[in-house]
């Protein structure tokens, strides 16, 4: 039962009066929870996919541009995966957000992403293999992290993809307070992407568009700051510990570290982000 903190006065009143329990008082003076996300080196997480249908166990295999899935191991899923596999090379299913709509949309796979904005190519997915651990019936799935080298040569030939993400419940929202990112150069940048609170109501049939006609989404670019290459860079939305950077309900929040104004991720081995949020 829980414990009632009333006043005297209040209690022998004859209003009706409402009495807050110590668990309501506690989460109001503590507000928002903090959480820290962090991607050193080769470690950024992408995406997660799940595996909810009948078999014992269900495997993914990435190679180059062709996604498969097996349930259960050495089964190839022609009947729950597409025919078995997704090309990652074709217009359909070429960006992160495609494929992973894609296999959510399935009645025995679920994928959410993680650092993964969803106009991201699926390029970056890093090559995988049936092992133990891979398990997408697990219950936390399989988290598939960036890939490196020559698997993303078209883009660049990166090394080491360096992000972290923030997910929100459906009816919570992001404040980023704080994030240290060491990136290299020659032009060493952070960029947040996220639909900003100030477009929260924008896009609602009530409401009419923003002046600049801009689509603000989950791709949407909403801070970029320039940052000393080679060296741990600390940027600070919050003031004297309150407020930060608020997003849209709902609204995913990406963190990259990249090298330069066209957004070059070609990160190395000690490159990190480290953030600090809140959910809301």
């Amino acid at each position: 039962m829980k414990t009632l903190i009333c006043l005297l006065s209040v209690v022998l009143s004859l209003r009706p009066v409402y009495c807050a329990s110590v668990d309501d008082l506690l989460s109001k003076s503590l507000g928002a929870v903090g959480v820290v996300e962090v991607a050193i080196g080769s470690d950024t997480k992408l995406a997660r996919v799940w595996y909810v249908g009948s078999a014992s166990e269900a495997y993914l295999a990435i190679s180059g541009n062709i996604l498969r899935a097996s349930a259960p191991a050495g089964t190839n899923d022609g009947a729950d995966f597409g025919i078995g596999e997704y090309r990652l090379n074709v217009s359909s299913t070429n960006t992160l957000g495609e494929i992973c709509t894609t296999i959510d949309a399935l009645t025995d796979y679920e994928c959410e992403l993680l650092a993964g904005r969803p106009g991201l190519s699926a390029n970056f997915l890093r090559d995988a293999s049936i092992t133990a651990s891979s398990d997408l019936k697990s219950g936390s799935g399989y988290t598939i992290r960036a890939d490196s080298a020559t698997e993303v040569l078209s883009l660049g030939g990166v090394s080491t993809f360096v992000a972290v993400g923030m997910i929100p419940h459906s009816d919570k929202s992001v404040r980023l307070r704080q994030c240290i990112v060491q990136s290299v150069g020659p032009l060493a940048k952070m960029r947040v992407y996220g639909k900003l609170k100030i477009f929260e109501q924008v896009g609602n049939s009530r409401l009419e568009s923003p002046l600049d006609g801009a689509t603000r989404n989950n791709d949407t670019v909403a801070d970029e700051v320039n940052l000393v290459a080679n060296a741990a860079s600390t940027v600070t939305w919050a003031v004297g510990g309150q407020g930060g950077l608020d997003f849209a309900e709902g609204s995913r929040v990406v963190v990259e570290a990249l090298t330069g104004d066209t957004g070059g991720t070609n990160q190395t081995i000690n490159s990190f982000v480290n953030c600090v949020w809140e959910e809301r």
